[in-house]
């Protein structure tokens, strides 16, 4: 059984949990593991939701789920639940429209939406059944249907919705055209010369795609020897773009601190802008790369490597929180839920999330034994994805575990008590205010 003492904290697990396996429009993620997490936040969400109602209990986390600054007062629950609302998604792109319902009514049991939400929600959940249907009709009766051609052949169709299920479906079959998609109902209805065509086309925008790239590094290097680079810095390059806000990123581009404009071995225009770490240039990144990261020409490099979109990503969720909140120790914990004391909640060695004392094990005598080796095992896999991060300090971080006890003497030291699978600080309150001071030695043994 679920108690409330542990609800909050499996709640912030999984969130993490689901953050990284969530299917993205790339392929990436994993969209069968992430309806297990979520179907388990599901299971929890009702005893999240009456412990922090209970307690009355508001932290940045909520805040930060629901996008808005921690200066501005935030209802409970929070407006977006991921466990919840990942769910709805993960069902509706596999067209199991009856369990996306499911949750909905789950979600109200739980009480973590209103009559009036789940009314909304249950709406819009039909509204993108209604697509899918009219969609099916339309491709079993002219296959490979170009998705620019949908909306004015289906204008009975909700639009919203249309548009997220042509995005977002698992079910259909999408072939790259010239300048759109064909639709399908599966690849196997697809024809050899059609899609011999798209293959084809394919490798040759590669092959210009990777060219562009390894130009726009090149270059990069080049003026990074000519100029005055700063100490980390973030760089954004793209080419011509069909897209309505090609003007507008070209515009953007060109006001970043650093604007580098090339061409390609057949005289295609390469856009390039290079930021620091500093919070402005950031910010102004995030910005530029929201509207370009979908382009093909687009690639992003740090310090010399190109990065993926999915490492990017992450970056701009949470050093880019950082930078919008302002807050100096945030690394060090966005909310009472992520204190930790290395510097990085990413690495999920926090307060309510695999605390570094619960690394270990009893000797014979009943003294604690951390086990420092499990600790670094885990700061190196889930360090991956932020190593890039101008916040991050791996030599920091070893530094702190360096510095935690080698054993607790729950016996001997009066702020630790033991427990049936280790040890926790005696004061609950103090145990999420634990820190440790780089640079000066800890005083927790005994």
């Amino acid at each position: 059984m679920i108690t409330e003492k542990k609800a909050s904290e499996k709640h912030f697990d999984l969130h993490n949990k689901i953050k990284e396996v969530i299917p993205r429009k790339d392929g990436s993620g994993d969209i069968n593991k992430c309806i297990s997490l979520c179907e388990e936040g599901m299971e929890n969400l009702k005893f999240f939701i009456k412990e922090n109602n209970t307690n009355a209990f508001h932290t940045h986390q909520y805040l930060k789920e629901i996008k808005i600054e921690e200066e501005f007062a935030a209802p409970f629950p929070p407006l977006s639940i991921l466990c919840r609302d990942v769910l709805i998604d993960c069902y509706l792109m596999t067209d199991k429209f009856s369990l996306a319902k499911n949750v909905v009514e789950r979600a109200l049991m739980a009480k973590a939406w209103n009559e009036e939400q789940v009314n909304e929600q249950l709406e819009y959940i039909d509204k993108v059944e209604d697509s899918r249907n009219l969609l099916y009709e339309r491709i079993r009766e002219s296959p490979g249907t170009l998705q620019k051609e949908i909306y004015a052949i289906l204008p009975d169709a909700d639009k919203k919705a249309m548009q997220w299920y042509l995005a977002n479906s698992k079910t259909i079959y999408k072939l790259k055209t010239k300048s759109s998609y064909s639709i399908w109902m599966s690849k196997d209805d697809v024809s050899e010369k059609d899609l011999n065509s798209s293959v084809e086309r394919a490798i040759t925008e590669n092959k210009l795609n990777k060219e562009k790239a390894d130009l726009a590094n090149e270059l990069l290097l080049q003026n990074k020897l000519s100029t005055s680079f700063p100490a980390w810095y973030i760089s954004i390059s793209f080419g011509h773009s069909r897209s309505k806000n090609y003007t507008k990123a070209v515009n953007l581009a060109k006001s970043a601190p650093q604007y580098i404009e090339s061409y390609d071995s057949n005289n295609n225009i390469i856009h390039q802008a290079v930021y620091s770490d500093k919070r402005t240039d950031y910010l102004n990144f995030i910005s530029l790369y929201e509207i370009i990261n979908n382009w093909k020409s687009c690639f992003v490099n740090i310090n010399g490597d190109i990065v993926d979109r999915k490492i990017v990503g992450g970056l701009n969720y949470c050093y880019g929180d950082k930078l919008r909140i302002g807050k100096s120790d945030f690394c060090y914990g966005a909310s009472e839920f992520t204190k930790n004391p290395f510097g990085c909640h990413r690495l999920q060695i926090s307060s309510f999330n695999h605390p570094w004392w619960s690394f270990g094990n009893f000797n014979a005598n009943g003294i604690w034994l951390i086990n420092k080796t499990a600790i670094l095992n885990r700061i190196k896999e889930y360090s991956q994805p932020y190593i890039h991060c101008p916040a991050f300090s791996m030599e920091e971080i070893l530094n702190v575990v360096d510095k935690l006890p080698n054993f607790i003497d729950p016996e001997r030291n009066q702020h630790w008590i033991k427990t049936a699978d280790g040890v926790e600080p005696k004061d609950d309150r103090s145990a999420k205010a634990i820190s440790i001071q780089l640079g000066k030695p800890l005083n927790i043994e005994g």
